[in-house]
Formats: structure tokens, C-alpha cells, sequence
């Protein structure tokens, strides 16, 4: 083999280790802002008249938007390859004069999801009763807007309002963050 081969051959396989090399890096760096989220460093924390809720500092908060939503908290990192974001959100909705309980409101959920997302697939749907308000949880998936997207909803029906708090991600990407999102929903608390 000449001298030129042996150059180009050396280059490759230092560039092809600088790659996997930084590939690895930006994997642990994943990883490790996650393991991070556990410890509960720097965390922020939103505290209303209603409800208290910690968040990871690295998330991005937006306080208000359209439809009822109260705040959105984007998951770190680059959008997947449609542009959606990985996120959570809470809505709060009133419930006056509707006379619903939990039991009500997760059968009319349980009816919107089926006839407002296509495709829908339900994958989870279970009552939590650990917590001194009990709530129920969803996890489906299903076409919204031309995405395939899969969703973790928990939702309180307490003092004439439901609270809605949602994990939504495209499917494939759904358990870069929910380790993260498992955690921000367990510090929500009704007040």
C-alpha cells in the first residue's frame, strides 16, 4: 500500500474516532442532565393559589398561552426532526355547575381523546389514589396535527376545577424525557 493510502486510511480512522468520541460525550451528557433532574438541583418551583409544582432549571418555562393552558415547561435539547418540542403543560379548567367527579371527568377524557386525535390508542388508563388527592392517569398515542405523538395526561377534579397536567412527545422520542417528566409530575400538588 503507498504512502498516500496509509495517510488517507490513518485520517479516517481518527476522524471516525473523533466522531464516536463526541458522540458518546453528547450521549452522557444526555444521561447525565438526567441522572442530574434526579438529585433535584436547582430546581425551580411555581407556587399559585391552587397548586405547587418543581421544575428542573435546564426546562424552559412560558407562562400562558392559548386554550387554557397556565404554563408549558420545554424539555431541553434540539426539536425532533417535525420541529415539535418535547414538553409539559398544565390547564386548569372550571368545573362549576357541571357536577363532575373524577369517575365523571375520565369517562368524558377517555370519549374526547378517541374522537379528537386520530388514530388514537389508548395504552394506559389507571386511578392513583397515593396522594392525598387522588388522580387519574392516561397514556395514549395518535395523530395530531400530521404527528405521531404519545401523551402522559394526569388530571385532579378538586374544589369545582380539573387539572390537567400533560407530558406530550413525538412516539420516538417520548423516552428521551420521560424519566424528567415522571418526576416534575410528581412534585405537582393541589394547595
Amino acid at each position: 500500500m503507498d504512502t498516500y493510502a496509509t495517510a488517507i486510511k490513518s485520517w479516517s480512522l481518527l476522524l471516525l474516532g473523533f466522531v464516536l468520541l463526541f458522540s458518546s460525550n453528547s450521549f452522557a451528557e444526555t444521561t447525565e442532565s438526567q441522572d442530574s433532574t434526579s438529585l433535584k438541583v436547582n430546581w425551580k418551583n411555581i407556587k399559585e393559589k391552587g397548586y405547587s409544582i418543581s421544575y428542573p432549571s435546564h426546562w424552559a418555562m412560558d407562562e400562558g398561552s392559548a386554550d387554557g393552558i397556565v404554563f408549558t415547561l420545554s424539555a431541553p435539547g434540539p426539536k425532533s426532526f417535525a420541529g415539535y418540542e418535547e414538553n409539559i403543560n398544565l390547564m386548569i379548567h372550571d368545573l362549576s355547575g357541571k357536577n363532575m367527579d373524577l369517575d365523571t371527568y375520565t369517562r368524558l377524557c377517555e370519549r374526547q381523546i378517541h374522537t379528537m386525535v386520530s388514530n388514537s390508542k389508548m395504552i394506559l388508563s389507571e386511578r392513583i389514589e397515593a396522594s392525598a388527592v387522588p388522580f387519574h392517569q392516561i397514556m395514549y398515542t395518535g395523530h395530531y396535527n400530521e404527528q405521531l405523538l404519545k401523551w402522559k395526561m394526569r388530571f385532579w377534579v378538586a374544589k369545582g376545577k380539573v387539572y390537567i397536567l400533560t407530558y406530550t412527545a413525538t412516539k420516538e422520542n417520548f423516552g428521551l424525557h420521560i424519566k424528567a417528566a415522571d418526576e416534575i409530575m410528581d412534585t405537582f400538588q393541589l394547595r
